[in-house]
C-alpha cells in the first residue's frame, strides 16, 4: 500500500495544480463579465431602453451567474482533491507508524471501570481507537467507540458486518472519497440536537391557512415587481413600496418565531448538504455483502428527504447576513417560506431521520474496521463462534505495532488458564495485550492481525494497569484485588468470560503474592474460567501441574555479553531471568 498512496498523493497533488490553473483564470473571466453586465445594465436602465441593450445586458448577466456556478465547481473539485490528498497521507502515516500524532484520540471515552478499555489501548492516546479511526460525524464516531467497547452482535450479525467490512476494503479510492464527504461535515457534538429537532412533528403556526397567505403575498409582490418594470407607473411603485414593507413588517414580528422554530437547522445548513453527496456515492455503487446491500436500500429511501432537507438548508443559508435577508424577506418572505418548507418536510420524513443518521454513522465505523486491511501486513477475517471457548490463532500479531517491528505467534487455548511467564521486557504484556486487543476485534466484526484465527465472543476483563488511588485511600494492591474480585464474580455469572491478569499481585511481598495467587488461580479454575495470566514468579508457574492450567513462556538469549530477545511464545515454564544482567548492565551492581 505504501506505493499506491504515494501514487495518489502526488496524482491529487497534480490534479490540485491543474484545478487552480482554471480557478486563476475563471476569477479573471468573472471579473470581466462581471464589469460588462453593470455597465450593460446601466446603459439599458438609464441611456438606452431599447430590447437589443436590455437583451445584451440580460445574456451578459446570465453568462456571469454560468461563470459564477462553473467557478464555485472549479473551487469545489479544488477542495475534494486536497481532502483526497490529506487522507493518503494520514494513512502513509499509519503505515509508517506516525499515527501517535492523530488529535483524535477518543480520550473522552477513556473509562477506568470499563472491563478492558484502558487495558488494552482501545481508547485514549496511542490506543486502537486512534489508529483506527475514519469517522468525522458525532453519530459515526459515536457508533466507533460503541462497537470497540461495546460490541452486541450475534455470530450472524457479526459474519453480515465481516462481509460489509471486506466489501468496504475492496476499493481504497472509493472508501477515501466516502470518508472525505463525511469530512466535510465534520464533528459537531450538538448534532443529536438537529436530528431531535428534525423528528419534532410541531407546526410552525397554528393556522392551517398561515403558508397560504404567505404563498399569495410572495406571488402578488412577483406579480407587482413585474408590472412595474414594465410600465414605471408611479402608481405599481407605491402598490409596490407599500408590499414590501408589509412584509419587511410580517418579518420583523416573526423573526423571533422563525428563529426558535428552524433553531439548529439554520445554524448548521452547511452541514446538511454533504449528506446528499455520501448518499449519491452509495446509490451509484453495485454491492454485494448483505449489510451494505441493506444500507444502501435505506439510504436510497432517504435520498429524496436528504435532498429536499439540502435544498431547504441552502435556502436558509441566504438569509444569515442581514443584507440579504433584508433583501429577500423584503421581496418574498424568504423567512417564512423557510419555516413552512422545513414543517412540509419534518411531516413527510421526520420519524425516519433517526434512522438515516445512524446507518450512516455504521458505514463510518465500517470503514474504520476495514481500515486495518490497508496498514497492517497480516490480517484476516476470524471464525467466530459461540461454540466453544477456544482461542486459537496462526501468525496473531498486536495491530498497533510497526509491520517491520510486529512478531507475530501462533497460539492456542481451550478451556484452560493459560500462565505466561518470563524475564523483564521479554513480552509477556504485550502478547496477552495482543489476544485481548485481537478478540475485541473479533467481536466487533472487525479484521484481526492474524493469518488465521478462531474464536468465540467473549466478555473480556482485564487487571493489567493497576494504579493506587490515593484521594480514595486505595493502595495499588488493593485495587489489583477490586479487579480480580470482580472477574471472579463475572466467572460465577458467565461462562463466556476471557480475563487477562498482568503480573498478578506484583504489589506484594513474595510469600502473599505466591499464595495469593495460587488462592486466585483455584478459585477461577473451579468456577471453569478462562484466561491468561502473566508473572516474573516462577513458583506460581508450579501450578501448571493441575489439570486445565497450562504453562508458556517468553525468554531472552545472552550473547558476547548482550541480551536478545525473540518475541517468540514457548510451551512451558521460562529457563530465565534477567535482573542481575539489568542491574549489572546499568552499574548497580
Amino acid at each position: 500500500m505504501e506505493q499506491k498512496y504515494r501514487e495518489l498523493i502526488e496524482r491529487y497533488e497534480m490534479e490540485y495544480e491543474e484545478w487552480n490553473r482554471k480557478s486563476n483564470i475563471m476569477g479573471v473571466l468573472k471579473l470581466v463579465l462581471f464589469f460588462a453586465c453593470v455597465s450593460l445594465i446601466f446603459l439599458f436602465w438609464f441611456v438606452s431602453h431599447s430590447v437589443l441593450s436590455g437583451l445584451a445586458a440580460g445574456i451578459s448577466f446570465i453568462l456571469f451567474a454560468a461563470a459564477s456556478l462553473w467557478h464555485e465547481d472549479i473551487l469545489r473539485q479544488m477542495k475534494e482533491r486536497a481532502g483526497l490528498c490529506e487522507i493518503a497521507k494520514m494513512d502513509e502515516k499509519r503505515l509508517a507508524g506516525e499515527w501517535t500524532g492523530f488529535s483524535d484520540s477518543g480520550e473522552e471515552y477513556v473509562d477506568d471501570e470499563h472491563g478492558y478499555a484502558v487495558d488494552l489501548d482501545i481508547v485514549g492516546s496511542h490506543s486502537l481507537f486512534q489508529f483506527l479511526n475514519r469517522t468525522h460525524t458525532y453519530f459515526g464516531r459515536e457508533q466507533f467507540a460503541s462497537d470497540l467497547l461495546h460490541p452486541a452482535f450475534t455470530d450472524e450479525e457479526i459474519r453480515r458486518r465481516q462481509e460489509a467490512v471486506e466489501e468496504l476494503q475492496s476499493d481504497y479510492e472509493w472508501a477515501a472519497r466516502l470518508e472525505y464527504y463525511f469530512s466535510q461535515i465534520g464533528l459537531d457534538r450538538r448534532f443529536p440536537e438537529l436530528v431531535a429537532e428534525l423528528n419534532n412533528p410541531s407546526r410552525f403556526l397554528p393556522f392551517w391557512y398561515a403558508d397560504h397567505i404567505v404563498n399569495l403575498l410572495r406571488t402578488v409582490t412577483g406579480v407587482s415587481i413585474a408590472l412595474f418594470c414594465y410600465t414605471k407607473s408611479n402608481a405599481a411603485f407605491s402598490f409596490l413600496c407599500m408590499l414590501l414593507l408589509l412584509q419587511l413588517a410580517l418579518g420583523m414580528l416573526g423573526d423571533y418565531h422563525i428563529k426558535k422554530y428552524l433553531a439548529y437547522t439554520r445554524t448548521s445548513a452547511r452541514k446538511i448538504a454533504p449528506y446528499a453527496e455520501i448518499i449519491h456515492q452509495w446509490e451509484s455503487r453495485v454491492f454485494h455483502s448483505e449489510r451494505l446491500c441493506m444500507i444502501q436500500s435505506r439510504l436510497s429511501e432517504a435520498s429524496e428527504g436528504i435532498r429536499r432537507l439540502s435544498r431547504i438548508s441552502s435556502h436558509m443559508r441566504y438569509t444569515v447576513h442581514p443584507v440579504s435577508r433584508f433583501v429577500l424577506d423584503g421581496l418574498f418572505l424568504w423567512s417564512f417560506k423557510n419555516a413552512f418548507d422545513f414543517q412540509q418536510w419534518k411531516y413527510e420524513y421526520g420519524e425516519q431521520v433517526q434512522q438515516w443518521f445512524t446507518l450512516l454513522g455504521e458505514t463510518e465505523s465500517l470503514m474504520s474496521f476495514a481500515g486495518l486491511a490497508w496498514n497492517c501486513s497480516t490480517v484476516c477475517l476470524p471464525v467466530v463462534s459461540g461454540s466453544e471457548r477456544k482461542i486459537e490463532a496462526q501468525k496473531i500479531g498486536h495491530p498497533l505495532l510497526r509491520n517491520e517491528e510486529r512478531v507475530c505467534n501462533d497460539f492456542q487455548m481451550q478451556d484452560a488458564i493459560v500462565m505466561i511467564s518470563g524475564s523483564n521486557m521479554s513480552g509477556k504484556s504485550t502478547f496477552m495485550r495482543t489476544v485481548g486487543i485481537n478478540v475485541v476485534l473479533a467481536g466487533a466484526g472487525s479484521y484481526v492481525c492474524a493469518e488465521w484465527m478462531c474464536c468465540p465472543q467473549m466478555r473480556i476483563l482485564t487487571s493489567m494497569r493497576i494504579a493506587d488511588r490515593t484521594t480514595e485511600g486505595i493502595s495499588t494492591f488493593y485495587s489489583e484485588l477490586l479487579r480480580i474480585r470482580r472477574i471472579i464474580d463475572a466467572a460465577k455469572e458467565t461462562d463466556n468470560l476471557l480475563f487477562l491478569i498482568d503480573e498478578i499481585f506484583r504489589g506484594t511481598n513474595s510469600t502473599d503474592r505466591l499464595q495469593g495467587a495460587e488462592g486466585v488461580i483455584k478459585k477461577l479454575r473451579s468456577l471453569d474460567a478462562c484466561g491468561m495470566i502473566t508473572t516474573h514468579d516462577l513458583e506460581i508457574c508450579r501450578l501448571g501441574d493441575e489439570q486445565g492450567i497450562i504453562n508458556y513462556s517468553f525468554y531472552e538469549e545472552y550473547r558476547d555479553d548482550e541480551m536478545f530477545f525473540d518475541y517468540c511464545i514457548k510451551e512451558g515454564i521460562s529457563k530465565t531471568t534477567n535482573a542481575e544482567f539489568l542491574l549489572r548492565k546499568v552499574g548497580i551492581l
